[in-house]
């Protein structure tokens, strides 16, 4: 979807930035069919609420570690929105007034970001059926774009939280295993959304359900407004560079494990005036 950020927010980077062009899919017809008219009805809702429920679990050596989190959801297009997560590392607050978006994150820091007229850059972690709702493309559920291998396939009708809800999964194994897989309401609109990634002996899920689902309430630009709080401060990125060693400066002392065992130290490596080559390498 428009990238599925999260470490926990490390993996939400990869899967809620979305190729702006949609992947090339194969899709049975009943799934296809459906889908249509998913994007029917969702390009034809001018505005939705809702609650929401985010869920992460991480699955490795037989034991399960869930996260998550609730919130509410105001959605209005072209391009408005507020999104309010709480709870734990997932907290965060979404907010587009139709000219700029602003991401508060759970340690009262934001980002501020030009917000595009369609609301293409609007979205919440692993939320899709935000972003869908102003995109309502393949490509914004497909998290990891263009020139992924990915399948559609009808699953029929299932029983989620009580209520009978159309399935569909979207399945690729590039560049790492995953199925995502949505439910549809009665309605034609999604309702939820389980992402599931699988990496070596290790797998994640990733959930994010809409419930007491509104459309068509009368909303306002002005009730967009937003500022952060006075004690927020605006994000500034690392400057990683400022760290590096100068070219000709010599390196700082340190030492390193070896692949056989035991220690090798970087002034044991460069005596007799041998150019050394340093590669980090890690393994799964």
């Amino acid at each position: 979807m428009t990238a599925i950020r999260y470490a926990p927010l490390a993996a939400a980077a990869l899967l809620v930035s979305v190729a702006a062009a949609a992947p090339a899919a194969r899709a049975d017809e009943k799934a296809d069919a459906l889908l249509k008219q998913v994007a029917a009805k969702t390009t034809a809702t001018k505005t939705l609420s809702a609650d929401l429920e985010m869920t992460m679990t991480r699955q490795a050596g037989g034991q399960a570690q869930p996260t998550r989190s609730t919130g509410t959801v105001k959605l209005m297009k072209p391009n408005f929105a507020r999104i309010t997560i709480t709870g734990g590392p997932l907290a965060q607050t979404v907010a587009s007034n139709g000219k700029d978006i602003y991401v508060l994150t759970a340690n009262n820091q934001y980002r501020k970001k030009a917000a595009n007229a369609q609301g293409r850059n609007i979205e919440a972690l692993w939320a899709m059926p935000i972003a869908y709702f102003f995109n309502p493309t393949l490509s914004s559920l497909a998290p990891f774009g263009q020139g992924a291998d990915v399948q559609t396939r009808y699953l029929g009708r299932q029983t989620v939280d009580g209520a009978s809800l159309e399935a569909v999964a979207v399945s690729g194994e590039k560049p790492i295993a995953h199925t995502i897989t949505l439910f549809i309401g009665p309605d034609k609109l999604f309702r939820r959304v389980r992402v599931d990634l699988k990496q070596g002996n290790s797998s994640t899920r990733y959930e994010a359900a809409l419930k007491n689902i509104r459309v068509g309430t009368p909303m306002t630009a002005a009730s967009f407004a937003y500022a952060p709080p006075k004690t927020a401060k605006a994000y500034e990125p690392p400057d990683f560079e400022a760290k590096l060693v100068p070219v000709g400066q010599k390196a700082p002392e340190f030492s390193l494990p070896t692949p056989t065992g035991g220690t090798l130290a970087l002034a044991d490596a460069v005596k007799g005036k041998k150019a050394t080559v340093i590669n980090f390498w890690f393994y799964g």
